[in-house]
């Protein structure tokens, strides 16, 4: 089965702002030239919700915000316009103050399509990306990267304003797309001890889920390294347990099971296993 060519999607949210609704908009548009494969199309708007769900998971300072999600709202011709409803909206919790999720998302994406866009051997990108993000950006441009001289733009729009928008070709899609499979292929090569190290006492020296942060989740465990290295969760739900327990995360002490992750026999990441406890150092 077979989309038209020349699609434009829109992704959309409001919220009161000083007794004004701001309408926010992401407005994604395929240029063709020949109709877009179902599958591709469907696949690729799954991976841009998947995206946009993780950063605003890692981005806002409430963890409610987590369960932020992409709605139709309606269909007309020649585009599908999507909305974000946020239920947080809907109560009116401010959770976004000078922080507005949309915009700084399609930055996030642009940051995220140069770095594979610029991949070269050894260039330290397994600290920068995980497996998921290179499924995802590879199933976001497939509408454009199988097909020549389409493009895809896109635009973050602020009650009727661009605020921020990039594109990318045909040529260049194919070239993410191919450099997200070489970098999902390093990243398999990532090996384990065979010993998962229990109760150890992990503190956080950087932290994602705050809201200027822009580099990933490092920590200290100093009965391994005296080294900040990389965090990974063994699931979403130890990662949702972390970063809502209430405390400081970096100022909070974690009693973990972890496992150690290398490459080429150099420490390169944790993974969280299980919590046991954890508490606040300040309060002691």
């Amino acid at each position: 089965m077979r989309l038209l060519k020349n699609i434009m999607f829109i992704f959309g949210r409001k919220k009161a702002m000083n007794d004004q609704i701001q309408e926010t908009k992401l407005i994604v548009h395929i240029q063709n030239k020949h109709p877009i494969e179902l599958d591709d199309l469907s696949m690729s708007m799954c991976a841009l919700v998947d995206q946009y769900k993780k950063f605003a998971s890692i981005s806002a300072e409430s963890t409610k915000s987590r369960d932020a999600k992409l709605y139709v709202t309606k269909v007309q011709e020649g585009s599908i316009i999507i909305e974000l409803k946020d239920f947080l909206y809907a109560a009116a919790i401010p959770v976004f103050a000078n922080f507005n999720t949309i915009i700084e998302f399609t930055k996030h994406l642009k940051k995220l399509t140069d770095t594979f866009y610029r991949h070269k051997p050894a260039d330290g990108i397994e600290d920068k990306v995980s497996i998921s993000d290179c499924n995802d950006i590879g199933a976001l441009l497939a509408p454009v990267s199988k097909e020549n001289s389409s493009q895809v733009n896109y635009t973050a729009v602020v009650n009727g304003n661009i605020e921020y928008n990039f594109h990318i070709n045909s040529k260049e899609g194919k070239k993410i797309t191919d450099n997200t499979k070489i970098v999902q292929e390093e990243l398999k090569k990532v090996t384990t001890d065979d010993d998962i190290k229990e109760r150890v006492l992990l503190t956080l020296y950087q932290a994602r889920n705050m809201q200027n942060s822009k580099v990933g989740n490092k920590g200290i465990i100093e009965s391994i390294s005296e080294k900040a290295i990389n965090i990974t969760f063994s699931s979403d739900e130890i990662q949702e347990e972390m970063l809502s327990t209430g405390i400081n995360p970096l100022t909070g002490i974690y009693e973990v099971d972890v496992r150690l992750q290398t490459i080429r026999g150099e420490l390169k990441g944790y993974q969280i296993m299980k919590i046991h406890q954890y508490f606040d150092e300040e309060e002691n």
